[in-house]
C-alpha cells in the first residue's frame, strides 16, 4: 500500500499585491471623481442663477421710485394701524387702573339684604373709562328696595351723578324681582 500525503498549506499568490494596489487606485480615482462631479454642479448652479439675473429686465430709476413711493405709503398705514391699537389699549389700561378697591369698598358699605349685585363694569366706551363712569347691574326683590338702594348710592361721597338707567321684571328660583342698572361717576 503507497500512502497518501495531503499539504494544506496554502501559497501567497503573488497575485495578492498587485490586486491591492488596482483597489487602492480605483478608490483614490472613485473619490477624486465624486469630489470634481460636486464642484460641476455646483458651478453649473451659480451659472444658471447669473442667467437668470442677467434675463430679468433693468430696474429703471422710475420704476425704483415707483417701488419706493408704494413701500412709503404701506409703512405709513401700518403705522397709522399700530397708533389704533395703541390708543385702544390705552384705553382698556384706563379701565383697568380704575380705583377697584375703594369701589368695591364703597359698594359694600351700601349692601342691603334685598339687593344682590350681579356685575360692577367700567364705562360702555372710552369716553367713559376717561369721565370715570361705571355701571353696576343688580337685582332687587321689590321697586321700593331697588329706589332705596339708588338714594344710599347718591349719598356716598365716592359717587356722584348716580343714574338708574334700566330695569326689567324677572323671576329667580320662582320669586319675582327686579333686574336694574345704574350708572355713577366715582371721584377719588
Amino acid at each position: 500500500m503507497k500512502s497518501i500525503h495531503l499539504n494544506h498549506e496554502m501559497k501567497t499568490s503573488r497575485n495578492n499585491a498587485a490586486a491591492m494596489t488596482l483597489l487602492v487606485i480605483g478608490s483614490l480615482l472613485s473619490v477624486a471623481l465624486s469630489i470634481y462631479s460636486q464642484q460641476l454642479t455646483s458651478k453649473t448652479e451659480l451659472l444658471q442663477i447669473d442667467m437668470q439675473q442677467h434675463a430679468q429686465p433693468k430696474v429703471t430709476s422710475r420704476s425704483l421710485l415707483a417701488s419706493s413711493r408704494a413701500l412709503l405709503q404701506s409703512n405709513n398705514k401700518e403705522e397709522a394701524v399700530k397708533r389704533d391699537e395703541i390708543a385702544t389699549v390705552n384705553a382698556a389700561i384706563k379701565e383697568i387702573v380704575m380705583p377697584w378697591p375703594a369701589l368695591f369698598k364703597t359698594l359694600e358699605s351700601a349692601n342691603r339684604e334685598e339687593v344682590k349685585l350681579l356685575a360692577l363694569e367700567p364705562g360702555t366706551t372710552a369716553l367713559n373709562a376717561q369721565q370715570r363712569t361705571v355701571r353696576i347691574t343688580a337685582v332687587a326683590l321689590d321697586a321700593n328696595s331697588m329706589m332705596r338702594y339708588v338714594d344710599e348710592l347718591t349719598q356716598l361721597k365716592m359717587l356722584k351723578d348716580v343714574a338708574l338707567l334700566s330695569q326689567e321684571s324677572t323671576e329667580i328660583n320662582g320669586q319675582k324681582a327686579i333686574q336694574f342698572v345704574i350708572e355713577a361717576v366715582w371721584k377719588i
